[in-house]
This record gives structure tokens, sequence and C-alpha cells, in this order.
């Protein structure tokens, strides 16, 4: 059995979580809401977050582009998608929420503009 604790940040009470994890069972006790059951159980499992960062821009006085992924991604997999950002540069004019790049790297999330260069 693996017991871990967590502050849930699923709604402004940051309630105090202790996940305990036996196989397949995960209980969550701690959370005055239902959202802090859910968020117990994935946060225990596998972590999820937005991406945020920015990447290489050629548009004259706007050297980075913020960029975000659409939605929560596993945040496992962030040294491989940093890697893949690393390479990436905006050859034209952006506005927030342009998509940079659809389902980036096949994670279900758009890379998108979170931040322009106009």
């Amino acid at each position: 059995m693996e017991t871990k604790s967590l502050i849930c940040t699923a709604c402004p009470r940051g309630c105090r979580l202790s996940v305990k994890i036996e196989g397949e069972n995960i209980s969550v006790t701690g959370n005055k809401c239902p959202k802090g059951l859910s968020y117990g159980k994935s946060e225990a499992v596998c972590p999820m977050r937005i991406l945020t960062s920015t990447i290489a821009s050629s548009v004259e006085g706007f050297p980075r582009l913020p960029v975000k992924t659409s939605k929560e991604v596993p945040l496992k997999n962030f040294a491989e998608y940093m890697h893949l950002i690393r390479k990436l540069k905006a050859d034209s004019s952006k506005k927030p929420g342009d998509i940079i790049i659809k389902n980036f790297a096949e994670s279900g999330a758009d890379l998108i503009a979170a931040g322009g260069s106009q």
C-alpha cells in the first residue's frame, strides 16, 4: 500500500487529501467536495497540467511567442514536449488562441498561442 498527501487545487478550499493506493483500489480522504475525490485519484495516478512555454519567433520585435496547451496533458511527458517545443519557430504574426500545432505530440491537446506577435 502506498499513501500520498496532497493539497487539492480543484476548488479554493485547498483541502488536505490523503490518497491510499492498494493495487487498483484508490481511496481519498480529507476532501470536502466531490471535486477533491476525482482530483486526488487522478493526481495520485497520472498528474495533469497545462503546459506553458515560449517558442522562437521570426516576427520583428517579437523574438519569443508565448504558447500553451489547449488542455491539460500528462506531467510525466513534459520533458518530451519541451524537447519538441525548443525546435519550433513562429514564422508569422499570431494572436492569442491561434493553433500552432494541432494534436501536439499526439497528446489530444493543441499547442496554441498564448500571446500575440502583431
